[in-house]
């Protein structure tokens, strides 16, 4: 889990925003104790908190350049199939420097934009920026994994992994009445609304795509199915699913909460990694907070 935060404007940063981005970035400490770095030009200020799962060395470190500095990226997220995914590049001519999968995103963004996220198996959120030609992007996965939270007001674009991070911006702070409602009611605040009017959550498989012309939402994946068709599928894609996880630079683990979820998810790692350790939590005398049953 890293987090990732920035301001965008196409038509030119207002203000020297150093002091909110690294109060932004403060606010991200706990989902990335690895690295944390920020940038700021002319147009972007973007910040970035790392926990290092895939090539753990500093190459990885975050926001990500191009090797002319040409292109940016600063990444919340994996992609199982990177190798699979640089192999193909680097047979279009493709030079890669590190081993990381954020130089992977980077490069297949850049070449093929959207249709690069439908060959992704993992998770992400990111923020692109091509400051030859002035444009940005940010993309959310399919499923909406991972979270990214923006607000847009006179050109300029705030975004955060996490809403505490978003309001180190200054950006209004006032209740969004609807939203409240909904939390009241359903005891959660459903995308794209937050509990502040001017705060929105980017929605699973959406993309925002910002330039000097203004900004455009668009929905890059939109969730299909068949009962009866997926019922079948089911035990092969969790089997297919489980085994692009289990890539990693660093020591495996399952947690094990006692239900049928954790269990499937860790009988299936369990086959394709037999010492795999798992963990349970319990508490003395809370029957009820008893989770290794």
């Amino acid at each position: 889990m890293c987090g990732i935060s920035g301001i965008i404007s196409p038509e030119g940063l207002k203000q020297d925003y150093e002091k909110e981005l690294r109060a932004a970035l403060y606010e991200l400490r706990f989902r990335g104790p690895d690295h944390q770095e920020f940038f700021q030009n002319s147009t972007i200020a973007i910040a970035h908190s790392r926990l290092s799962i895939i090539d753990t060395s500093s190459n990885g470190n975050q926001p990500f350049f191009s090797a002319d500095r040409q292109q940016v990226i600063v990444l919340n997220g994996e992609l199982f199939n990177y190798r699979e995914l640089r192999s193909e590049l680097e047979k279009e001519g493709c030079v890669f420097l590190t081993q990381s999968d954020t130089e992977v995103m980077l490069q297949g963004f850049h070449r093929y934009k959207e249709k690069f996220l439908h060959k992704i198996h993992g998770f992400f959120a990111f923020h692109f920026s091509d400051l030859n030609t002035n444009e940005h992007w940010l993309v959310r996965d399919r499923f909406g994994e991972k979270p990214i939270y923006w607000s847009y007001k006179e050109n300029t674009c705030f975004y955060a992994s996490d809403f505490q991070s978003i309001l180190a911006f200054p950006i209004e702070k006032t209740i969004h009445q609807q939203a409240l409602h909904h939390y009241l009611h359903l005891s959660y605040i459903p995308a794209p609304y937050t509990i502040l009017n001017e705060v929105h959550k980017l929605q699973p498989g959406e993309l925002l795509y910002l330039s000097k012309q203004g900004i455009k939402n668009t929905n890059w994946y939109t969730l299909k199915g068949d009962v009866n068709s997926d019922e079948v599928q089911l035990k092969n894609a969790l089997q297919e699913a489980v085994k692009w996880r289990m890539v990693a630079d660093v020591p495996l683990g399952s947690f094990l909460s006692g239900g049928l979820d954790s269990a499937i998810v860790s009988a299936l790692a369990c086959q394709l990694k037999p010492q795999l350790h798992t963990y349970s939590i319990s508490f003395p005398k809370q029957a009820y907070f008893d989770e290794s049953r």
